[in-house]
């Protein structure tokens, strides 16, 4: 099992200075290294205009827990869960969601997720993938 380096480089630090903090990198790096190289950091490219889908590949690991979440405003405090996992074999949909699973290999999956809603109430939507380190499951 893969785990955050520890020698000067926590969990909420910036090691290479791309933005994103160890662990969400250990999170969106679906391979040994927990450090992407380069763009690769595991979410996919935003899709055309019109297309309500957010891509992300992620790792799988026992101590990672993850949240796809939407809203219409991106300021809001309240974000819906479309997705969650907690551990290595746990994934839920919740019910205003649809998700499918790509490339599941031992160590990774591709997930697609989006949410059920009529295109003409809700004309814009946001998403974002949070990350928790969790007790191993």
């Amino acid at each position: 099992r893969q785990q955050v380096p520890a020698a000067g480089n926590g969990s909420f630090d910036d090691a290479d200075g791309d933005g994103l903090n160890n662990f969400l990198e250990y999170a969106l790096k679906p391979s040994s290294s927990p450090f992407p190289t380069g763009d690769e950091t595991g979410i996919l490219p935003p899709l055309a205009s019109g297309v309500s889908r957010f891509t992300v590949s992620l790792r799988k690991a026992p101590d990672l827990a993850w949240w796809i979440e939407s809203t219409s405003t991106p300021g809001a405090a309240s974000w819906s869960p479309l997705v969650e996992s907690r551990g290595s074999n746990y994934r839920y949909t919740h019910s205003n969601a649809v998700s499918t699973l790509r490339n599941d290999t031992a160590d990774s999956f591709t997930i697609d997720a989006s949410v059920i809603t009529t295109p003409m109430l809700t004309p814009k939507l946001f998403y974002r993938l949070r990350t928790e380190r969790i007790a191993p499951q």
